[in-house]
């Protein structure tokens, strides 16, 4: 152990710190005060050096006797630690000095400013100041009551620094002394106290080694240590006495501890895959170890209202009975000392408190005189109990029984978690392979089966039909009587479908309104039209729901193995493909799968990767059509289009993608990339001093509908430095009809930031006038569907006058799209429709040809 880490060790050191500390203390103090006394000597002495010069120096300065001005301050400066002395007119111009260098001068350093300032300020015969290691005094010279000058004596303290260094070294000699002085005495004396505790600390040592012959100090002590000692050795007694006793008992206890081990280590080795066989084994293994007569396990109910027996063991008759039943109603006291989890112990059963109620019912009838009673508790409840009886003879529970009894009831315990368990694993696997909302099995148990009856039909060369069950317009009824009448809804289908399936067909919940049957045994694939047939028109019997009669078709993809997939995954896709074109062709009927439909499959799925490829890689890009005014063609501003450098297949335009970028939620993340590519080069644009006019960019639904648009949109204007005032954002009819509510809020937001809004597409979207009042809109364009043959169809001429009309009347600037030649611009114009966007000015160009088609021939 290290020294400083003993009771010796620590004492020394903090009484090492508090002597240095206090030694340090009063030296300090010594030094300060002795200091100080000298300070204020010099400067006394400094105040009498300037009034005897001064009272000296009145008439030699009145008459300007120079030379006895010179014998004056040569007397004064011989006196030791005089560095400076001065008499000076009241000009301030010096008459005499030493050094001799200033005579005729005057002072004009800041020290003589600030004594001259405070001299005319305290209107003081005599000023004194200490500055730069001197003590400076001027003294006003008076004759007959004039100020005729001034005389200074500046006094150097180096005298004084040095005798304060000298005094420092000695009080520093001295603290040392002190302290080493000090310190010896406190070892001496530190030494002396603890030798007492070093022995009994050895001798806790010996103790701890299980060495009890120890030797004590043999002298007694009246002092706190001595009474320790004497304790000491009293405790060493007593443990050598126990020690003694316990060596004398070990034998018998380990007798008895072999036996309880050797019972618990046989019921160890049960197989407890048989719980109540475990349980038997248990209350034989347990009567004989603890020679009693009977032994018992009671299963207790959930409720806690009653224990069941599933085995009583009985070491008379050597047989195994069950099946007897507890109410807690006949036994309140004693239920209620197992719901608490309380151990029972009765060895007098007839007459302890705990146990007279059993008296007539079950002790006197059986003869059983003693009781001990073990709860088995399992996560804070009581789920059973054990139970040890003896007959005829009374039985003293001994504790070390009990602990063998507790053991028992413990590993009994085990037996009835594992029996949990494997109704727990039971349950969680068929949870693992069924919908829990009909109860038929899900996709992952269909998947399994169906890869048995492939395997199957493969041996016994047969057919595997899968039908792919979708409900139609199932959304609307979620969407208008809820989602509880929904499930009704497919629980009732569940019901129906199961109603009319052979028992070695499974049909198969894959989520939301989606089924699958699987006909297995199929000799003739043609077989199936029949099966779906009979689907179609099953479902077209109306469902009573909650007062509701409700209408459910399906639409049904049939694909056979092995001519339509050869694995379970093919086959799936395959039928669910063929579902989306029964789908496709009005519903309500079913269709098989052909190649043509995979074909399409894979070309949107291999475009789908395409895609999120293309946006890691940043393939795509920004173009801007330019839009004008028609009569002046003047630049109003541009709309930011995308477009895909595909690798291989060149400049692919957004009518090829769009609209599977908006399935796949891809649109987001272009949307996000054109608004920002567009936005920084709008800023770019006017920070050159060019007018591009109003940004347009288009917005979906799903960017509207993110929750963190309006920060996302307020984070690119600010990383942009693109005023708001430059943008408008422009939403289709389509989404702002199919969704009012949703993009009302959101919209007036944006507006409320001076974006303006703008409805593309106008004219497509069966807008309701009463709602196109209540949006926030600033401008409609008209969709290039009736533009294209406006000047010959009259059908758009109307159509597109109506619009322009509207716009009007609803104080909406507008725009047409899709202008392509002279006709139509001179219709549009002629009309009221001046602003043009469309090949008849110009296609979407990049960035840099926008500069020099447009920019330059501007300027």
């Amino acid at each position: 152990m290290s020294f400083f880490r003993t009771i010796r060790g620590r004492l020394l050191v903090n009484i090492f710190l508090i002597h240095a500390i206090l030694i340090g203390f009063v030296i300090y103090d010594l030094i300060e005060s002795q200091y100080r006394e000298m300070e204020k000597q010099l400067s006394s002495n400094g105040k009498s050096l300037a009034v005897l010069l001064g009272s000296n120096a009145a008439l030699p300065l009145q008459n300007n006797d120079i030379s006895m001005l010179k014998n004056l301050i040569d007397d004064i400066h011989q006196i030791p630690d005089v560095s400076m002395v001065f008499i000076t007119d009241t000009s301030g111009r010096v008459r005499a000095s030493y050094p001799e260098k200033y005579l005729n001068e005057t002072l004009v350093d800041d020290e003589s400013k600030k004594i001259c300032l405070e001299l005319k300020k305290t209107q003081n015969d005599i000023y004194q100041i200490k500055h730069n290691d001197v003590i400076d005094t001027v003294k006003v010279i008076r004759l007959d009551g004039q100020i005729i000058g001034y005389c200074r004596v500046i006094l150097s303290d180096a005298t004084l620094s040095e005798t304060l260094s000298n005094l420092i070294k000695k009080g520093a000699v001295y603290a040392i002394a002190a302290i080493v002085l000090g310190m010896l005495l406190a070892w001496l004396v530190i030494r002396t106290m603890t030798l007492r505790f070093s022995v009994l600390s050895d001798a806790a040592k010996q103790m701890a080694n299980k060495n009890f012959d120890v030797q004590l100090p043999s002298k007694q002590y009246d002092d706190e240590i001595g009474i320790m000692e004497e304790g000491f050795a009293s405790m060493n007694r007593s443990l050598q006495e126990y020690i003694s006793d316990l060596s004398k008992i070990g034998l018998v206890r380990l007798e008895t501890s072999q036996k309880y081990q050797q019972a618990l280590l046989e019921w160890s080795k049960l197989d407890f895959e048989n719980v109540q066989s475990s349980i038997q084994k248990a209350t034989e293994i347990s009567a004989q170890t603890l020679s009693v007569t009977r032994v018992s396990f009671w299963r207790m109910i959930p409720d806690g209202s009653m224990i069941v027996c599933d085995d009583l063991y009985d070491t008379q008759t050597g047989e195994h009975t069950n099946g007897v039943i507890l109410h807690g109603d006949n036994f309140p006291s004693y239920f209620a000392a197992l719901q608490r989890g309380v151990l029972i112990i009765a060895n007098d059963a007839q007459n302890d408190p705990m146990t007279l109620e059993f008296n007539e019912l079950y002790l006197k009838p059986m003869n059983i005189v003693s009781m001990l009673d073990i709860p088995i508790v399992r996560q804070g409840k009581v789920i059973g109990v054990v139970c040890y009886e003896q007959v005829d003879v009374l039985h003293q529970w001994q504790p070390d029984e009990q602990d063998f009894a507790m053991a028992m009831a413990s590993t009994m315990s085990l037996a009835l978690e594992m029996e949990r368990r494997q109704s727990l694993e039971e349950h969680l696997d068929y949870r693992a392979n069924h919908d829990i909302l009909t109860e038929l099995p899900n996709r992952r148990l269909f998947l399994d089966r169906l890869e048995q009856a492939i395997k199957h039909s493969e041996r016994y060369q047969r057919h595997v039909a899968i039908l792919f069950i979708d409900l139609d317009r199932f959304k609307e009824i979620n969407d208008s009587l809820g989602h509880l009448v929904g499930d009704q809804v497919l629980i009732h289908v569940a019901n129906l479908m199961q109603s009319q399936l052979r028992n070695v067909d499974t049909i198969s919940r894959l989520g939301g309104d989606e089924f699958c049957l699987m006909v297995d045994y199929l000799d003739d694939a043609q077989f199936v039209s029949n099966i779906a047939e009979k689907l179609v028109q099953m479902m077209q019997i109306p469902i009573c729901i909650d007062q509701h009669e409700l209408y459910v078709t399906c639409s049904i993809g049939i694909s056979i193995y092995p001519s339509d997939g050869t694995t379970p995954d093919m086959l799936l896709r395959n039928a669910d493909a063929a579902m989306y074109k029964a789908k496709n062709e009005g519903r309500n009927s079913y269709h098989f799968y052909t190649q043509d439909m995979t074909i399409r499959a894979y070309e949107r799925v291999a475009m789908e990767s395409s895609l999120r490829k293309g946006l890691e890689r940043n393939e795509f890009c920004v173009f801007y059509q330019p839009q004008l005014d028609g009569y002046s063609e003047r630049l109003l501003g541009m709309e930011a289009l995308i477009r895909w450098n595909h690798p291989e297949r060149g400049l692919v335009l957004p009518d090829q993608f769009i609209s599977l970028a908006v399935e796949t939620g891809l649109i987001v993340a272009m949307d996000h990339f054109v608004m920002r590519t567009a936005m920084f080069q709008f800023a770019q644009w006017y920070r050159e001093g060019l007018q591009p006019g109003v940004l347009s960019l288009n917005l979906t639904i799903k960017q509207l509908k993110q929750k963190d648009f309006m920060t996302i949109l307020e984070s690119l204007l600010r990383e942009t430095q693109c005023l708001s005032e430059w943008i408008e954002f422009e939403v289709s009819e389509k989404d702002m009809m199919n969704h009012q509510e949703e993009v009302l809020y959101i919209l007036s937001q944006i507006t409320h930031m001076g974006i303006r809004l703008s409805i593309d597409d106008f004219g497509t979207g069966y807008s309701s006038l009463a709602y196109l009042k209540r949006l926030p809109v600033h401008r409609l364009k008209i969709d290039q569907l009736f533009v294209r043959e406006v000047h010959q169809n009259d059908d758009d001429r109307a159509i597109t006058k109506a619009i322009i009309a509207l716009s009007k009347s609803l104080n909406l600037s507008i725009i047409a799209k899709g202008v392509e030649t002279f006709e139509q611009k001179e219709f549009l114009i002629k009309n009221g429709c001046s602003q043009i966007q469309g090949y008849f000015y110009a296609k979407p160009m990049s960035a840099h040809d926008i500069e020099v088609s447009k920019f330059t021939s501007n300027k």
